[in-house]
């Protein structure tokens, strides 16, 4: 079973930080989830977050909190010009794996970034974007545009093993 790659992962967020870390594995529904926080700063009205995801070999499944039933957040096997649907009660995002990338960053660069990108809805806000996911890392940055004007940045600026 493929076990926590990630321990901890900061984001900058516009005027603060983002900070992802696996918390614990839980059973549910005899299934074995991480449960992931999510942590902000400086972001005014931005609250903790909880999420429970697995992987498997057809993808990464998360649990929708809202009502409980599981949905496919990223297809595996993650090739260029795939695409997948995932509905969740807040909503529905249509991804599409574009290509490889190279991503350069003031002080890092990383290769052979798989890009991918959404459009959709979530709580009835269109949104569309794009991230960047890096082998033995996961996400390294991020664009989502709201509402046609709202832009937000993610951008990895540390991780820890």
């Amino acid at each position: 079973m493929h076990r926590c790659v990630v321990e901890r992962q900061g984001y900058r967020v516009d005027i603060g930080v983002m900070t992802v870390w696996v918390k614990s594995i839980e059973i549910i529904n005899g299934k074995e989830y991480y449960k992931i926080i999510t942590t902000y700063s400086g972001i005014p009205g931005a609250q903790t977050e909880v999420s429970y995801k697995r992987k498997t070999n057809e993808g990464i499944f998360a649990l929708d909190l809202k009502d409980g039933h599981e949905y496919l957040e990223v297809k595996f096997p993650l090739e260029v010009n795939t695409s997948w649907t995932s509905k969740t009660s807040r909503g529905e995002i249509h991804y599409h794996v574009d290509g490889m990338w190279t991503l350069a960053r003031i002080d890092t660069i990383y290769e052979n970034c798989i890009r991918i990108s959404y459009t959709g809805s979530y709580d009835k806000t269109p949104i569309e974007g794009y991230f960047y996911l890096a082998k033995g890392i996961g996400m390294v940055s991020m664009a989502t545009k709201m509402q046609g004007f709202i832009f937000i940045y993610y951008n990895l600026v540390e991780y820890k093993r």
